[in-house]
């Protein structure tokens, strides 16, 4: 699980001067596309993303580690509690002032929370609907479920 406080100055993402957002798409149009089963016609585009991250001050990332997903249960008789260890990563955070803050997590972290807060009923999760979409906020910061990001980390011990 990682908070991340966006904001100019302190975390933020950048493209090259003159793109588009840093993305450029090229369309080929119908291509033959070889299967398994014979040939197909196919529409084919590359798309470019030109992008980076840059971290200014550190202060406004923090970090929950070494989560045994193995050992989580939903009423917390076994592995971390989620929502405790939220909270203090929350309060390692320089600050929630001038910043948009994010949890970035893998989704079964973010079941796990979910199960966890439920059990609790007043673990701080709210779910709101924007644009149609049910967004699940921890302690009013909103949480994002990542494919990209995975379980297999190596642990600290710090």
């Amino acid at each position: 699980m990682v908070l991340v406080g966006w904001a100019l100055g302190k975390v933020y993402g950048f493209f090259p001067n003159g793109s588009v957002g840093g993305i450029e798409r090229e369309d080929y149009d119908l291509q033959p596309v070889d299967r398994a089963d014979g040939k197909m016609s196919a529409y084919v585009e590359e798309i470019y993303l030109n992008a980076g991250l840059a971290v200014a001050d550190d202060r406004y990332i923090s970090r929950v580690h070494s989560i045994d997903v193995s050992a989580l249960s939903a009423d917390l008789s076994s592995g971390a509690d989620l929502i405790d260890l939220s909270i203090e990563a929350t309060h390692r955070l320089h600050s929630l002032e001038n910043c948009m803050p994010v949890w970035y997590m893998p989704k079964q972290i973010h079941s796990w929370l979910h199960r966890q807060a439920n059990k609790q009923r007043d673990g701080g999760i709210e779910i709101e609907n924007i644009a149609g979409t049910p967004v699940v906020f921890l302690q009013g910061i909103p949480c994002r479920a990542l494919d990209a990001m995975t379980l297999t980390e190596t642990s600290l011990n710090t």
